[in-house]
């Protein structure tokens, strides 16, 4: 970006955008510090915004740094769970005023700069490392009209490619710095928070999958990270200010580790003893450390000081996970940091990591039997914790050509794939239970550790409920362990029958935790947060529990089936109507979307304003309708397809004049008479899927579904009515299903073993001569012995007699008209998941779908159409769709789908 000179000084705005996390949202003190720092070295004015305190909308928060003309905003991002607010909030910053100036630090512009450039194009300029004095120098050279180019930490784009400065020189000298801003002081105090507070900055240590010795690492070429230590003075300084000022009396020191390397830092910890007494500052206060640093006598006098919590990064209690990890720490020492802590009576929380690649069963036993001797309720972490890593990390740096490393795009991490299988079974149970009592844990975690310091019978109570949840944890876990060591596969309806066996027990516990959260956070408090798990009613409804595909995980049983939009560019690319479409439908709780059909190649374009996947240029524009699906909640999946002899002619004329079939058979329909495929005409198309495929992956889609139905090109090889072919491709069933099963082997091949892979399936054609129940049946378990996910059934080509999407559906005995099918394929075995399509119009018709007929998940089109939030009406007490059945969002072949009956009606 080339910046404009600013003609007067300009006012800077720090945001700290808001996620929801475990903890209760505190200003980030890093910005704190730069606003402080810019206010006495520049004499600038500063402005910081917690929009947790605020609760503010992008656009509301846009408009009003527009409205007090702050020409600088400075986004602190450190999760990338705030990305989604502040790529809304940029966007309609740049809408508002293409010359304001966006800028951002923290931890992502530090390690992943590539990727925050790719979610969020519009800030200008990233601040990598600690920034006080880049910042300063960048704000000078733009006012003073100087060159910005060799400010160290700076990183921006220019002509098309990154330039990523040096990083600054680490800090030596951190007492310089006044004490934060902190503009939130008074609604933290209104709501019995301890007081955070920095007393140093950075890691020695050098743990394979931390980011934080990483962003200090990357200050020098030294391979030992940074850490540097404000002065004893300097800390009981800010204390006491805070003590007799505001009657403060609980601290929380929010290093990432308040111990550098130990035995030269352990002066600093006792002259801090020291000075408090010294002052008479009776406080409390509590910090993080490693277990190696816990000493019983210092520790003693630390008690004796006034500490009171401590947080210890243990990881594990097994050798192999330890070295794994690179913790540089013993099991012994582990167990000697507890032992030590309980005898002198202070409170303590452990982080455990449950899983990684190499976890094995006995291994999950060892530290199950090592959360219960230290008591679960001084556990951190979740049952489904795994070990996770993000960029540059040294575990990133090992593995990232690896086959088995997982990269969710999404979240911007990476994870190893569970080697053992048993383990990998009970990790997704693990998942069942965090998916259903997250909520709980929300809320019982910031009770029991953010309210530490509150009165005794407060803290009591607080830490009796946590600890109920985590015994729970344990007990479900043991359970799962035990039943997988006497069992080959661990079925998910024996855990969600377990999981389920909790819920009462925990939703009373709930209650008790309400009470005692509505008693410090208020709530009209902005800080307030209703964190709730399901209530019983839905609790049981089975359309709203969570269901995988594969490694997918859907969050409801609700699929929007494949729905050409007609929205696309004219070239088929993906256009801003289309990106809004999906966005809007992305909002409306549907678990699984699955997009209209997208070309694999141009002439097998089958309507107009259809989207194509036919080039690396369509990449960019599905990345971004994807990430707009993904920030709404829902999965979605990329439908590939190829027309073959059912597109329009004056589609087909703009490119090579004539369709193209498995034969020469006229589709009446389509008035046209196709050309035979040659063989090496085939082959291309079976490249072209999957290439198509491959960039799916890239675009980031959740997985794809392969169109096979309907009569498009596949479904036109497995019809005998329209495959009439000599050669290896036709004849024979084996031979039909041959194209078929070239691209799906191709993909599976290309795409690996863990993702996605669904087919929209035709049972029957409805002609004369056409594929059969008893043909399709054989070609489904064909591909289910292949490894195909899931099957959505369907039935009938252009030219059927019968027309797939019935009209006038208005009864419920009208509805799901291919359920025969379904219960034939259930007979025969078939592994892979069903999804059921075809005129669902009701709730009850729903429910018995699930519960009595083993449907794994239902799929509506014409639905959706009509009322794109259906879902979240059938939470609201909805028991049947608006949606009469007429087609006419079928038949409007050159309009985008909608309906045209209820469409802009006032009940919409």
């Amino acid at each position: 970006m080339v910046i404009e000179l600013l003609e007067k000084k300009p006012k800077i705005v720090f945001v700290s955008p808001y996620c929801l996390g475990f903890k209760t949202p505190q200003v980030r003190l890093g910005i704190g510090y730069l606003s402080s720092y810019l206010k006495k070295e520049g004499d600038y004015q500063t402005r910081i915004i917690n929009t947790a305190y605020e609760k503010m909308s992008a656009k509301d928060l846009a408009k009003q740094i527009v409205t007090k003309d702050e020409t600088i905003v400075g986004f602190s991002l450190k999760l990338i769970s705030q990305i989604p607010y502040s790529k809304e909030t940029c966007e309609e910053l740049k809408k508002l005023n293409s010359n304001i100036i966006i800028i951002a630090g923290g931890y992502i512009p530090t390690l992943s700069y590539e990727y925050l450039h790719h979610k969020i194009p519009e800030i200008d300029y990233m601040f990598r490392g600690e920034s006080e004095e880049t910042l300063l120098k960048f704000i000078n050279a733009i006012y003073e009209e100087k060159e910005i180019i060799h400010i160290n930490g700076l990183c921006y784009m220019k002509n098309g490619e990154f330039i990523s400065n040096n990083l600054p020189e680490p800090k030596k000298n951190i007492d310089k710095y006044l004490f934060p801003d902190r503009p939130y002081l008074k609604e933290q105090i209104k709501n019995h928070l301890s007081l955070t507070m920095i007393t140093s900055r950075g890691c020695v240590n050098n743990c394979g999958f931390c980011a934080i010795s990483t962003y200090y690492r990357l200050y020098s070429s030294a391979t030992k990270p940074c850490w540097i230590g404000r002065s004893a003075k300097n800390i009981v300084d800010e204390i006491e200010h805070f003590y007799r000022n505001y009657g403060l009396r609980d601290f929380t020191f929010s290093d990432n580790n308040f111990f550098g390397d130990f035995e030269k830092t352990k002066s600093r910890a006792e002259k801090l003893i020291k000075e408090l007494k010294k002052r008479d500052l009776k406080i409390r206060f509590r910090f993080a450390c490693r277990s190696d640093n816990v000493e019983y006598k210092l520790f003693k006098k630390f008690k004796d000081a006034g500490l009171f919590q401590v947080f210890l990064g243990t990881e594990s209690v097994i050798p192999r996970a330890l070295k794994y990890y690179n913790k540089g720490l013993s099991v012994e020492q582990n167990i000697k940091a507890v032992e030590i802590l309980t005898e002198l009576g202070i409170d303590f929380q452990l982080a455990i990591l449950w899983f990684d690649r190499f976890t094995t069963l006995d291994e999950i036993e060892k530290n199950l039997e090592f959360t219960k001797s230290v008591k679960p309720g001084q556990i951190h972490h979740l049952p489904s914790s795994i070990l996770r890593f993000t960029e540059r990390t040294p575990l990133y740096n090992k593995s990232k050509n690896l086959d088995f490393v997982k990269y969710n795009e999404e979240k911007n991490l990476f994870c190893y794939e569970i080697q053992d299988e048993k383990v990998a079974q009970i990790h997704e149970a693990c998942i069942e239970w965090t998916n259903t009592y997250y909520p709980l844990y929300l809320l019982l975690i910031r009770l029991r550790f953010d309210y530490w310091h509150l009165d005794e019978e407060f803290t009591k109570k607080a830490k009796e409920l946590y600890s109920i949840l985590k015994q729970s944890e344990v007990e479900y876990m043991e359970k799962i362990l035990v039943f997988i060591k006497n069992k080959n596969n661990l079925n998910p309806d024996f855990y969600k029958s377990i999981v389920k066996e909790y819920y009462q027990d925990l939703f009373n516990i709930q209650k008790q935790a309400k009470v005692l959260y509505n008693k410090v956070v208020y709530k009209d408090s902005p800080l307030y947060v209703d964190f709730s798990i399901k209530q019983n009613e839905q609790s049981d409804d089975i359309s709203f529990k969570p269901i995988t595909i594969n490694k997918l995980t859907i969050k409801n049983r609700f699929v929007r089936s494949g729905t050409g939009e007609r929205r696309a560019n004219p070239d088929g690319s993906v256009s801003q109507e289309l990106i809004d479409f999906y966005e809007e439908l992305g909002r409306q709780d549907i678990g699984l979307i699955i997009t209209g059909h997208a070309y694999v190649e141009m002439r097998g374009r089958s309507g107009y304003r259809l989207p194509g996947i036919s080039s690396d240029q369509f990449i960019e524009g599905w990345k971004k309708l994807v990430e707009k699906v993904h920030n709404g909640g829902s999965k979605i999946i990329l439908q590939i397809n190829h027309g073959g002899a059912q597109s329009p002619k004056d589609i087909i004329k703009m490119y090579s004049g004539q369709t193209v079939a498995p034969s020469a058979v006229q589709n009446y329909n389509f008035g046209m008479i196709p050309r035979e495929l040659t063989e090496f005409e085939i082959e291309s198309l079976i490249l072209a899927f999957i290439d198509a495929g491959l960039r799916a992956k890239k675009a980031g889609f959740d997985g794809i579904q392969i169109l096979c139905s309907q009569g498009y090109l596949i479904s036109q090889f497995l019809s005998p009515y329209i495959n009439r072919r000599t050669d290896k491709w036709g004849g024979s069933l084996e031979n039909r299903f041959r194209f078929l099963k070239r691209i799906y082997c191709g993909l599976r091949d290309k795409l690996g073993p863990n993702y996605p892979i669904i087919c929209k399936f035709p049972m029957e054609d409805y002609v004369p001569n056409g594929l059969t129940v008893d043909e399709a049946i054989w070609i489904m378990r064909q591909l289910d012995n292949l490894g195909m996910d899931a099957f959505e059934v369907s039935s009938g080509v252009s030219s059927s007699t019968r027309n797939n999407c019935v009209e006038n559906i208005l009864k419920e005995d009208q509805e799901a008209y291919f359920l025969q099918h379904i219960k034939r394929i259930r007979q025969e075995g078939i592994k892979a998941k069903l999804i059921l399509v075809g005129g669902i119009r009701s709730v009850p018709v729903i429910k018995d779908l699930l519960e009595k007929e083993s449907i794994d998940l239902v799929s509506m089109c014409r639905t959706f159409v009509c009322e794109p939030d259906f879902v979240k009406k059938i939470k609201q007490g909805t028991k049947r769709t608006k949606c009469i059945s007429c087609n006419k969002c079928m038949n409007y072949y050159k309009q985008p789908t909608k309906c045209y009956v209820f469409d802009g009606a006032e009940d919409r």
